[in-house]
């Protein structure tokens, strides 16, 4: 996750991503990719950028060794300091 999340930044100008992961309980298979952008529609261009983006398909490929099938989801959050 940090390679793909440091290679789009460098390659697509992607924000910088800090990835957390959870430890106790149930969540602990919970990894969070955490990147900090100025509005949704950033983060709508991004993704877009990203799934058009030839290493896509590489990273994908070891993506999907490591997620159980369906059980990805987006959460987006808005902190307002």
């Amino acid at each position: 996750m940090k390679e793909f999340a440091a290679e789009t930044h460098k390659e697509l100008g992607t924000p910088e991503a800090r990835i957390l992961t959870g430890s106790i309980g149930p969540e602990d298979s919970t990894v969070v990719m955490e990147t900090v952008v100025k509005s949704l529609a950033e983060f709508e261009q991004g993704l877009d950028a990203t799934n058009k983006w030839p290493g896509i398909q590489r990273y994908g490929k070891k993506f999907a060794e490591l997620f159980v099938s369906g059980t990805h989801r987006f959460e987006t959050y808005r902190i307002h300091s």
